[in-house]
């Protein structure tokens, strides 16, 4: 890392070349590449995700091109240009392998910008939280009072500042100047800073993807204190933090804090819906009162930490203090509030630290409300494992939650991090505490947005939190009309689990399901047997057939062999094995013990090793959703193991079915003897299997899961039968969530032990 610094800070010092970022599109990225282009650099960049930023690089000069791919580097010259990659994109990237093997030196931007940072008298903000608002208010202060020497880059996009990097001292040929620098530690390259001042905000385990524990973390921050020439401020607050601050060195240390032996004191500070108000005295008796229009205690601190940087880079105390009223503006989602909601208010912010998130709630707890909604998108699967146990307290105070997927960030997928494993450690910690929230889990980030959409009422407070990609879903929950009453909920599934249903439709002739189809995307829903609902519910129309035109059976003709049955699709399974056995009809007998309605069996291919329910049937009526019924043959079901095709995304009407005459004392022991080869699931509530077998060579779902140690594995009311690997019953106080969660563990347990990513049988209607 030292080698790659002092190589990079050698070609800013000579003649500017060319610089290709890959990943330009990252905020630190962008602001990096705007600098070295004000230095006479040739930049260019590339990312395969757009945003606005890419767009305002392009205004600035800089060339992008919308796809990381090969070919970027044409004209470039390895011996004097330069590559600067995020760690967003890993060095397996085809680009950077050709950039490799074309001999080019591929630079991290923080290293890079570790080097830039040496140009300037550099302020580095550094800390575990607060880096970016305090970063910002800073930069607000000394841009107000020394302009002509003020630049700054920070990982956020400050409505007061107006871009991610700025400022005179940035261009080529101007004096050396100030720099306020966002020091970012989660790569080890705040070692490399040597700044004027440095300001620390505190320490709290984190990025321990890099790092070997906590004590490498602090060794981290006390290596770029021992490199800052000028002045180290500190929070006193923070006991990791004071204690650094602490040790003796030859440059001066000054804290801040509510701390009574702070240097810059603070005091009386109350905080509102719109901003705070406080007391801050000075080391030399000086004192004032200052409101920042920032709400959240939080922000008392990073004000004070602003406050305390200007003093030491040479601002009156005075003027530190009064500045800062007017430039404490929160940068972009930090308790951003969203759109103009109608009756509600959507806040969006960047937290995704336990410390961090249990700011934001007890802040939004001050504003007005009815209930405290909140989305929350985990970032990094290595953060949520190691903090897994810190997550739950932090939400205490919100009335419904829901956990989305975790955002990777570049992350592989880790055992233990992923949102189902920080789903179980919230229903485990809430048996014994009913503060904590117990959540919704999320498919999706649009899954979670319709949950928020369908349930929001006037008057609640939705929070949008997280730093991935969770920000985009803010304007849609901030467009949705409140709910003046709660929407319906529907309990129907094998399990037992409640479920949103906003759209439910139970239809009882052909007309009706003829018009329920045609007004849009629909489900149909029948006993549930092998279904449950989504946690965050069914959005589309749900359809359930009832009444004697759909749930009746009769005979068309026979033979005297055989006879000819219609079997309306919502007749129940068992119902029609009760009806062969009495009147002995033979042919199904290993669809006893299956539980379902008929069309359920059609549309899943229902059945055991023995035959499957489609390999008995001569046709089905299935409606199409323009209305149209169709007879469908046996022969173009396009039926497979749990599947047929003809009937997705239709409805099955009836069926009809070819059997034979036997003796009703026949029909009953073979259907006996199918049972026996059945697994007793009496007594406990279940939809049987959970996955589908994977087929040959491979070895069952089952034997698969009990491999990965499936067994008695327990997410809230839910749990993996000791009988079974592949089966999953429910206690009554298990939610739609416990299964969904349980399912995607054994899921993860079975790819992580045997490399078979198995195939949900279980049906999840969203």
């Amino acid at each position: 890392m030292q080698a790659a610094y002092r190589k990079f800070e050698a070609k800013l010092s000579g003649k500017p070349g060319k610089a290709h970022f890959v990943g330009v599109g990252g905020v630190g990225m962008a602001g990096l590449a705007l600098m070295m282009k004000k230095r006479g650099w040739d930049v260019s960049g590339c990312d395969a995700v757009d945003n606005p930023l890419l767009a305002w690089l392009e205004s600035n000069g800089i060339a992008v091109q919308r796809e990381n791919a090969p070919g970027h580097l044409m004209n470039f010259d390895p011996s004097t240009d330069v590559v600067v990659r995020t760690p967003a994109v890993p060095m397996s990237a085809p680009e950077l392998l050709e950039a490799s093997e074309n001999g080019f030196a591929i630079f991290d931007r923080g290293v890079a910008f570790a080097a830039m940072t040496a140009q300037f008298d550099t302020l580095a903000v550094c800390g575990t939280h607060g880096k970016t608002t305090t970063s910002c208010f800073l930069a607000g202060i000394l841009r107000n009072l020394v302009p002509e020497k003020t630049s700054w880059a920070i990982g956020g996009l400050s409505p007061l500042l107006g871009a991610v990097a700025g400022g005179p001292g940035i261009v080529a040929g101007t004096p050396r100047g100030l720099l306020v620098a966002e020091a970012d530690e989660s790569d080890g390259t705040l070692r490399l800073y040597t700044p004027k001042i440095t300001i620390l905000t505190n320490i709290d385990a984190d990025h321990m993807e890099h790092f070997h524990g906590v004590q490498d973390l602090e060794g981290t921050f006390r290596e770029v204190l021992g490199r800052t020439t000028g002045c180290i401020v500190y929070c006193a607050d923070h006991p990791r933090a004071r204690a650094l601050g602490m040790e003796r060195r030859a440059v001066r240390a000054v804290s801040y804090g509510f701390a009574p032996k702070a240097d810059y004191r603070l005091s009386k500070a109350q905080c509102g819906e719109n901003g705070c108000s406080f007391r801050i005295a000075s080391p030399d008796g000086g004192s004032a009162h200052v409101c920042i229009p920032a709400p959240g205690m939080h922000n008392v601190l990073n004000a004070a930490a602003a406050i305390a940087g200007a003093c030491a880079a040479g601002i009156a105390f005075p003027d530190a203090c009064d500045t800062v009223q007017k430039t404490a503006v929160l940068p972009a989602r930090r308790f951003e509030r969203i759109g103009h909601p109608d009756g509600f208010t959507v806040v969006s912010d960047y937290s995704h630290h336990p410390v961090e998130i249990a700011a934001l709630v007890q802040t939004a707890l001050t504003l007005p409300h009815k209930r405290l909604l909140a989305v929350f998108q985990p970032h990094r699967y290595s953060r949520t494992r190691t903090l897994l146990r810190s997550f739950p307290d932090a939400f205490k105070g919100v009335d419904d939650l829901v956990l989305c997927p975790v955002y990777c960030a570049s992350e592989c997928p880790l055992c233990g991090g992923e949102s189902s494993d920080l789903y179980a450690a919230f229903r485990a910690e809430a048996v014994g505490d009913v503060a904590i929230p117990i959540p919704i889990l999320a498919k999706s980030l649009e899954t979670a947005s319709r949950y928020i959409r369908a349930i929001v009422q006037p008057g609640d407070v939705v929070l949008v939190i997280g730093a991935g990609d969770v920000n985009s879903i803010a304007p849609q929950i901030a467009a949705a009309t409140p709910r003046a009453t709660p929407p319906q909920e529907l309990r129907m599934g094998a399990f037992g689990t409640e479920s949103l249903a906003t759209d439910f439709i139970a239809v009882r002739t052909l007309e009706a399901l003829r018009e329920a189809v045609r007004d849009g995307a629909f489900s149909v829903i029948g006993g549930g047997t092998n279904s449950f609902i989504a946690p965050t519910g069914a959005h589309q129309r749900l359809i359930h057939l009832s009444g004697p035109e759909f749930n009746a059976a009769k005979l068309l003709s026979e033979s005297a062999e055989t006879v000819l049955v219609e079997v309306g699709a919502a007749m129940q399974g068992p119902a029609l094995m009760r009806l062969c056995a009495e009147k002995g009809y033979s042919g199904i007998e290993y669809m006893a013990g299956i539980p379902g309605q008929c069309g359920g069996w059609l549309a899943m291919n229902a059945g055991t090793r023995l035959g499957s329910f489609c390999d008995a049937l001569l046709e089905a009526d299935v409606l199409a959703p323009d209305g149209t019924l169709n007879t469908i043959k046996a022969a173009d079901f396009g039926a497979t193991y749990r599947s047929c095709a003809a009937v997705r995304g239709k409805v099955a009407v009836r069926v009809r079915l070819r059997l034979r005459k036997a003796s009703p004392q026949a029909v009953r022991k073979a259907m006996d003897e199918a049972l026996a080869h059945r697994l007793d699931l009496s007594g406990i509530r279940t939809a049987g299997s959970v996955f589908k077998n994977p087929g040959m060579p491979l070895p069952p779902a089952g034997m698969l899961l009990d491999k990965a140690g499936c067994k008695g594995l327990r997410v809230g009311g839910a749990y993996v039968t000791t009988q079974h690997a592949n089966i999953i019953a429910s206690e009554p106080e298990a939610t739609a969530s416990d299964i969904y969660a349980l399912m995607h563990m054994m899921r993860e347990r079975a790819m992580a032990s045997s490399g078979v990513r198995l195939e949900p049988e279980v049906q999840i209607v969203n």
